[in-house]
């Protein structure tokens, strides 16, 4: 039985084993993510938002005939993307004489050979392309964060995007307003997120990863300070402490002593979380 990521395929399954498959999902223990792919039921209940539309993703993608794009492209390669619980699977179709089944939310528009890879299991739009459709289908922020994620870790370049754009696409304005505001020096999703809030109407001035001294004399960091003010910004998330209690408990102590230590010094830090 072949099984990807908890991904049960039914091609190449012996008789036995789609006997097997099939008695569980008639008792519920297996769901059906698309045509030939299944997944335990309580493995995807339990699973967060995004780990659920990953496995979607992958069942989507493992037919042949569908091109992975938008907040599916982000999600497989990795970027800063928010998703939503039941966020459709986003796609573009490859053509030819099999007519794909609709399974999701399907894009339109010319998508040339260069915006697509190709992969072991799937085929999804290139970084450059998955930005630019976040950009028509999501807007602002989505582009901002995953924008951010891919000059953060050098996986294209202005010009790379620029190339890719074409009219018909109708986003360039919008993806020359990100790239003029884009800032890989945040170092999370969340703080991408809110940066690309703060940026998109340019109410609110951030400078990301500040450098400041505090009221011991140490040279200390902060996620963000609202320009010329002594307010800082301290992004907190779920996962962002660590995984193990130990590592948890020291990274609280440190950002603790970070947030005593500025406030001692008068500046004030204000807590902007997400769980």
């Amino acid at each position: 039985m072949e099984e990807i990521s908890g991904l049960v395929f039914s091609r190449g399954l012996s008789a036995a084993e789609w006997q097997q498959v099939s008695r569980k999902r008639q008792l519920g223990k297996y769901l059906k993510l698309a045509p030939g792919v299944y997944v335990p039921a309580g493995v995807f209940a339990e699973a967060p938002p995004w780990e659920r539309h990953r496995l979607s993703v992958l069942a989507v993608g493992a037919s042949g005939t569908h091109i992975l794009a938008g907040i599916s492209a982000a999600a497989l390669w990795g970027m800063w993307v928010y998703i939503v619980d039941d966020a459709p699977v986003e796609y573009y179709v490859t053509q030819g004489r099999v007519r794909p089944q609709e399974v999701g939310m399907r894009f339109r528009g010319r998508l040339p050979q260069g915006h697509r890879i190709t992969g072991q299991r799937a085929t999804v739009t290139s970084i450059p392309r998955t930005i630019i459709d976040l950009a028509r289908f999501h807007g602002f922020e989505a582009c901002f964060m995953a924008m951010t994620w891919a000059f953060r870790n050098n996986r294209c370049t202005p010009e790379d995007i620029r190339s890719a754009l074409m009219p018909p696409l109708g986003v360039t304005d919008l993806v020359e307003q990100v790239l003029r505001e884009v800032d890989s020096r945040v170092e999370s999703a969340l703080e991408a997120f809110l940066l690309a809030q703060a940026r998109k109407d340019g109410r609110l001035r951030l400078t990301p990863q500040p450098s400041i001294m505090d009221s011991r004399g140490t040279l200390r960091r902060a996620d963000f300070q609202v320009e010329r003010t002594r307010y800082f910004i301290e992004v907190s998330s779920l996962g962002k402490y660590g995984i193990t209690d130990d590592e948890k408990n020291i990274k609280l102590r440190k950002e603790k002593r970070r947030t005593d230590g500025l406030s001692n010094a008068g500046y004030l830090v204000l807590n902007y979380a997400a769980w």
